[in-house]
């Protein structure tokens, strides 16, 4: 009885009335390669909502994980990866690829640089993304479109769609993996807190706030896993505990206590991963 209801609230979280395995493709993913997976760079106010984020989108380069995990965005968004690849790894049906594996093929190497010069994906170079070290950036919408909008005519994410074909049989994989990590915070009461003087390096602690997007292209072009669109500050979403991530009303991921709020982050990345995976099974035992 427990578990029925941890799957009915998983789907409940996850806004996954909707079924979002696509049958019979589905079937036909064993090995899975989790080819991108992404965080905003800027990780705003739940309240300010898509506002906000809408307006940074665009404004900065994506970072490619260029900075290496000096970098605490980077840090953010390889936490990001190791979450998600380590939970979906835990699906009876799937062998996810390590990750340090992948990004060490000669083949997705050639893919990365393909992202980032030129060609259908390269149109989504500017974005408010950071990718980890190595991984490419193929943003959600690339794949699966905008949200709510109905296209006529050709599909504008055919050319997209036939590349992560082409990489699934390059690399020797069922599937290939796109995943999209919207990172926000809720504030409370003390969230607000700076000081000046002596008291200027006070931070206000406030709750990281995960949700996600994910799609499964298989070797033959088609959709075996497709959830809704991330909505910036909003959808559901996954929340855990207090960081001490705000410094003088802004996020700071620097330091100590930067280091203290990314692992808090995580947290909200595993519950949300987690509640990803629990959807999954779910569908897949309905057959």
């Amino acid at each position: 009885m427990k578990r029925i209801v941890a799957c009915i609230i998983a789907l409940s979280i996850l806004g996954c009335a909707k079924p979002i395995l696509r049958k019979p493709a589905i079937f036909s993913v064993k090995k899975l390669a989790v080819v991108s997976i992404y965080t905003n760079h800027d990780i705003y106010n739940v309240k300010e909502g898509e506002s906000k984020a809408s307006l940074l989108d665009g404004l900065k380069k994506a970072i490619h994980g260029e900075a290496g995990l000096e970098d605490a965005h980077v840090q953010v968004a390889t936490s990001a990866l190791i979450t998600y690849s380590k939970e979906l790894g835990k699906l009876s049906n799937w062998d996810v690829v390590d990750s340090s594996v992948l990004i060490a093929d000669e083949t997705y190497m050639a893919f990365v640089s393909e992202t980032m010069a030129g060609g259908a994906l390269a149109r989504f170079a500017t974005a408010n993304y950071v990718t980890p070290p190595g991984m490419a950036l193929v943003p959600f919408e690339a794949i699966a479109g905008k949200a709510n909008t109905k296209t006529f005519g050709d599909d504008p994410t055919a050319e997209v769609k036939a590349r992560l074909a082409q990489l699934c049989n390059d690399l020797g994989v069922d599937g290939v993996a796109v995943i999209d990590v919207d990172v926000a915070y809720e504030t409370g009461a003390f969230s607000g807190m700076s000081g000046t003087g002596l008291l200027s390096g006070i931070r206000g602690k406030a709750t990281p706030s995960v949700s996600s997007a994910m799609m499964v292209i298989t070797r033959d072009g088609n959709i075996a896993v497709q959830t809704k669109h991330v909505t910036r500050g909003g959808g559901k979403r996954h929340s855990a505990g207090k960081a001490p991530m705000l410094l003088k009303g802004k996020v700071d991921l620097t330091g100590e206590k930067g280091a203290a709020s990314i692992k808090v982050i995580d947290s909200a990345f595993l519950l949300n991963a987690d509640a990803l995976k629990i959807a999954i099974q779910t569908e897949m035992a309905e057959g």
